[in-house]
C-alpha cells in the first residue's frame, strides 16, 4: 500500500514540479515573468543558440512593434542599426536562418496580428520560390504561443532548459560547428548550387501567396519593401549550370508588378562581383548591409536597380 502510495505521489507530483522548473528557468523567455533565476546572456548563449526560431519569435511575441525586417540569413545581415540612423520608429528583425518563403509569409500574418504593421521589409531571393522549399515552424510556433502546456511539456525546449541552467553554473555555452571563412566558403560552393539550383522547380503556388500578401498590404496600408538579396557572381554563374535562367526572368518580371518598392541586388555589380563584399558566396557583410539600407532608405540607387515602386514612392514629396 506504502508503494503505491508513493507511486501515485510521484505521479501527480512530478508533472508540477516540472511546470514549477520550467517556469522558472524559462529558456524563451515565454512566460516573461521577470524572475531571472537564469541570466539573458546564457539563455542566449545556450538556449538561443539551439533554436533561434523560438527564440526569435518569442521574443517578438513579447514585444511587437509595427515596423518589421522579415526573411532567412541573407536578410538577417541588413543591419537594425543602419535603419535606426534614419527613423526613431523601432524596427524588429524576424530573419532567422534557413527560413521558408511560406514561413517568412506566415510570420507577416503573425506579426500584425500582435500589432498592426506599417513598415515590413522583405527579403527575397530567386532560391526561395522553389516547390521543394518548405517548412511549417510557425504554426507549431502559434500553437506553443497558444497552449502554454505545449512549451512546458516539449522535449526540445526541455533540453534548451538543461543547457541554459549548465550555462548558468558552468559558464560552458552551446559550441556550435565554427568553420574558418576559407572553409564556409569552400563548403557553400561546393553544396549549395546542387540544392538549391539542381533540386528546383519554380513555384506557382508561392507566388500566388506573395500576389495574396500584396494585396494584404494594400488593404492595410502597410508600406512594402522587397529587396532581391545578393549572392556573389562566382556563386550566381551555376544559374546557368542549371538552366535556371528563364525562372529568374520569372521572379524578376513577378515582383516588378508588386504594389511596393522592390530594389534588386542579385546580378553582375560592385557588390557582387568581389569576393570580399561576402563573408561567404550567398551572405554579403555587415558594411554591404548597411550600403543597401542606405540606398533603400535613401532611394539613390547606385548598386541596386529598382524594379517596382509604390505610388506613394513615385510622387515627390511637396
Amino acid at each position: 500500500m506504502s508503494r503505491f502510495l508513493f507511486r501515485s505521489f510521484l505521479f501527480f507530483t512530478m508533472p508540477v514540479l516540472w511546470a514549477l522548473y520550467l517556469f522558472l528557468v524559462d529558456p524563451y523567455n515565454y512566460f516573461d515573468h521577470g524572475i531571472n533565476i537564469i541570466s539573458q546572456e546564457t539563455k542566449d548563449e545556450t538556449a538561443g543558440e539551439l533554436n533561434l526560431f523560438i527564440r526569435t519569435s518569442l521574443v517578438y511575441n513579447n514585444n511587437p512593434s509595427s515596423f518589421l525586417l522579415v526573411g532567412d540569413s541573407r536578410t538577417r545581415s541588413l543591419p537594425i542599426s543602419q535603419i535606426n540612423t534614419y527613423t526613431d520608429d523601432r524596427y524588429v528583425s524576424l530573419a532567422i536562418p534557413a527560413m521558408k518563403l511560406n514561413e517568412v509569409i506566415d510570420l507577416i500574418y503573425f506579426a500584425h496580428s500582435k500589432k498592426p504593421l506599417k513598415h515590413v521589409i522583405t527579403g527575397f531571393n530567386f532560391t526561395m520560390f522553389n516547390k521543394y522549399a518548405y517548412a511549417n515552424r510557425v504554426g507549431k510556433m502559434k500553437n506553443i504561443i497558444q497552449n502554454p502546456l505545449l512549451y512546458i511539456y516539449n522535449r526540445p525546449i526541455a533540453k534548451a532548459s538543461f543547457y541554459a541552467v549548465r550555462g548558468e553554473l558552468t559558464g560552458e555555452p552551446v559550441v556550435r560547428e565554427k568553420l574558418t571563412r576559407e572553409q564556409a566558403w569552400e563548403k557553400i560552393m561546393r553544396e549549395k548550387p546542387k540544392h538549391w539550383y539542381g533540386r528546383y522547380e519554380y513555384s506557382q503556388e508561392l507566388e500566388d501567396k506573395i500576389a495574396e500578401l500584396g494585396r494584404f498590404m494594400e488593404r492595410n496600408n502597410i508600406k512594402w519593401t522587397v529587396v532581391v538579396v545578393p549572392h556573389y557572381k562566382g556563386f550566381r554563374d551555376h544559374l546557368q549550370e542549371y538552366n535556371r535562367q528563364e525562372d529568374e526572368k520569372r521572379f524578376l518580371a513577378f515582383l516588378s508588378t508588386l504594389n511596393a518598392d522592390v530594389v534588386d541586388y542579385d546580378f553582375d555589380n560592385e557588390l557582387t562581383n568581389h569576393e570580399s563584399n561576402f563573408d561567404d558566396p550567398v551572405h554579403y557583410n555587415h558594411e554591404m548591409g548597411k550600403k543597401i539600407i542606405d540606398e533603400i532608405w535613401t532611394k539613390e540607387f547606385t548598386i541596386g536597380r529598382s524594379l517596382a515602386m509604390t505610388s506613394e514612392t513615385k510622387t515627390p514629396a511637396p
